[in-house]
């Protein structure tokens, strides 16, 4: 039942992980064309912000690719530099945001400082009765947040001026992108502009508006759609406060995330182009209309329609390379296909029948079990396979001795099958989900965390027998002291006493059945546990065997050694329980101060990665906590 069980469940979660990686798989997400241009040289240029999922990450041009009719044209990809851009925030003050909406508004606006790049300018204007400049260009982001922070509500909506005053707060002598984020919640009442003068302010200021509307019963949506049209911004609405910071957040990654890409249409004529954008298992598409060349430019022949481009110092590229396989839906079925192998080849060594091995410290399982004919299958060719491998390395005795110590009840070729498997696995979660890089260190994680998960059991199974070793003493020197033998006495501990203690003197008395000396058992069940105590007891026992006398005195009196050594051991432990504590601490204050100082202020610690001096003092503080917590460890470690 137990096994039927267990395939129930492996094989919903082999179901389970089709469904959950193509959920993810929900097709390419929109980009934004913000503005597209005809040249007089006939080639087509225009700006496109990429996928949320790509702001901030440096996208190389041979992640794009741009379709007319279908045929695939060359292209040249320019990221817009940061350092020239220029955003105004506008923030609606009147008195209709009184409480929870300015609250809102102040946070999102905040976080949407946080998400630009640092060297992007940042002004800030308010408008209640008058539009009034909070926070001038020039102004650090902090001082910016603080002059957020700093408005307050007070009359009635002055929307227009307060457009028209943050078009005047850009400079025409610099070469920027510009850019307005206006937030209100209601219509115009108190400005001195009209509308279609508004609008016509807009259109001449080369200048893109966005429109952040928090929509109530006096919002004017038309007004806003006026006043965005002659721009390439937009007009997005909040239902609710809460949404406020989320849509910031959007704005402030397209504002920082957009490429200016060029390509040679087939003809003159105007026509409709697709783009795709695929990178990082991050994909997008967006599709657009050109117009046609400007007939008084027309070239004389075919070659000045290309001249441009060759001028220009980035090269173009002339040749398409479509978006990679592996991040597409082909490579996440192949993951998936993988995976769902992995998996159940996993359930094979867990829940099928194994081999003929004994083994004798599981008092559970102590008959030879009978191999099914799935072993004359894969299971079989891949431990063979493992077995020849580990006999060629000679690893596979201390394998199989680690495997002991830890209780696995594993042959080494079945483990390491296993491992093999698991890493696969997360060689694909790596190339589906993240990148090359993942691919190959998550396997290695595996392994790793495959030797320290054993090693972890072995350790804490030796503990747990060193734990129960004052009792079990003690259940051995009376059952002597009642007439048993010692094998008999044994046998009684294998019976009565708790897990480890009992599995491995069950395994103890099972050898000495089979026919193997009960010294030489013994002597390797001290191996097995590796407990220093322990192995006082089997020289004590080893000496009795030779030079006779009363072995319950004997073992009474190794029993008081290791009470006190043990007495000792938690006295010291108990003592030293603050300095502990206080390297435990002091090793996790620096990561714990890291990762808060890059949720609450990202500009702060950026510095530590994106500059050499940053890591250089990364490294060192490291290598300090490592030396600090190896010094700490050697000197609370104690030899008797």
């Amino acid at each position: 039942m137990r096994r039927l069980i267990a395939g129930l469940g492996l094989s919903l979660l082999i179901l389970a992980v089709p469904s959950a990686v193509l959920a993810q798989a929900d097709g390419p997400a929109e980009v934004e064309i913000i503005d597209v241009t005809t040249r007089d040289s006939g080639l087509v240029e225009f700006t496109v912000a990429v996928p949320g999922g790509l702001a901030g990450i440096q996208v190389p041009d041979t992640s794009w690719t741009v379709l007319v009719d279908q045929v695939p044209r060359p292209i040249r990809v320019e990221p817009l530099p940061n350092d020239e851009l220029d955003i105004v925030l506008a923030i609606d003050i009147s008195g209709s945001m009184e409480g929870a909406p300015l609250a809102a508004a102040k946070d999102a606006a905040v976080s949407f400082i946080r998400v630009l790049p640092p060297t992007a300018q940042v002004a800030v204007v308010g408008f209640d009765d008058e539009a009034f400049v909070a926070a001038p260009f020039g102004s650090a982001p902090e001082e910016a947040a603080a002059a957020i922070n700093a408005l307050a509500v007070d009359g009635d909506t002055a929307l227009y001026d307060g457009l028209d005053l943050s078009l005047e707060q850009f400079s025409l002598d610099r070469g920027s992108r510009r850019t307005v984020v206006v937030l209100t919640d209601g219509r115009d009442t108190a400005s001195t502009l009209t509308l279609e003068q508004a609008v016509q302010r807009v259109g001449r200021a080369d200048t893109d508006v966005y429109a952040v509307a928090l929509v109530t019963d006096q919002t004017d949506l038309a007004a806003l759609e006026s006043l965005v049209a002659p721009t390439a911004g937009r007009v997005v609405t909040a239902e609710d406060t809460a949404s406020l910071t989320g849509l910031y957040d959007n704005i402030a990654a397209v504002l920082g995330s957009q490429y200016r890409i060029t390509f040679e249409p087939l003809t003159d004529d105007g026509g409709s182009a697709a783009l795709f954008v695929n990178y990082l298992g991050v994909g997008g598409q967006g599709t657009f209309d050109f117009e046609a060349r400007p007939l008084a430019a027309a070239p004389d022949g075919p070659e000045e329609a290309t001249s441009e481009l060759s001028e220009e110092p980035v090269p173009i590229r002339t040749s398409v390379i479509e978006p990679s396989w592996i991040s597409g839906t082909g490579g996440r079925l192949l993951g998936v296909a993988l995976l769902a192998g992995a998996l159940t080849i996993i359930g094979l060594f867990l829940f099928l029948p194994g081999s003929g091995t004994v083994r004798l410290a599981n008092r559970t399982r102590d008959r030879v079990r009978d191999t099914g004919p799935v072993m004359e299958g894969a299971k079989l060719r891949a431990a063979d396979m493992a077995d020849r491998f580990l006999e060629r390395k000679g690893r596979g005795r201390l394998l199989g001795q680690a495997l002991e110590r830890a209780g696995i009840d594993l042959r080494p070729a079945e483990f390491v099958v296993m491992i093999a498997v698991i890493a696969v696995g997360a060689a694909m979660v790596g190339i589906l989900f993240a990148s090359l890089l993942f691919a190959i260190v998550l396997p290695l994680v595996v392994v790793v965390g495959a030797r320290a998960t054993v090693s972890h059991f072995a350790t804490r199974r030796s503990q747990q027998f060193e734990e129960q070793l004052p009792s079990t003493l003690q259940l051995l020197a009376g059952s002597l002291r009642a007439g048993y033998a010692l094998p008999q006495a044994a046998e009684l501990i294998g019976r009565e006493a708790a897990s480890p203690t009992a599995d491995e003197f069950h395994r103890l008395t099972t050898e000495h059945r089979l026919g193997r000396d009960f010294g030489e058992s013994l002597r390797a069940m001290a191996d097995r546990v590796n407990v220093a105590d322990f192995d006082w007891v089997v020289q004590a026992i080893e000496i009795h065997r030779e030079v006779g006398g009363d072995l319950a005195e004997v073992l009474d009196n190794v029993n008081s050694t290791i009470r006190d050594r043990n007495y000792i051991r938690r006295q010291f432990a108990a003592l030293s329980a603050e300095g502990r504590y206080s390297a435990y601490l002091i090793v996790a204050l620096p990561f714990f101060v890291l990762l808060a100082t890059s949720v609450l202020n990202p500009d702060y610690s950026e510095v530590l990665f994106a500059e050499t001096r940053g890591r250089m003092i990364l490294v060192v503080a490291g290598l300090c906590i490592v030396v600090g917590s190896l010094w700490m460890k050697r000197l609370i470690k104690v030899r008797y």
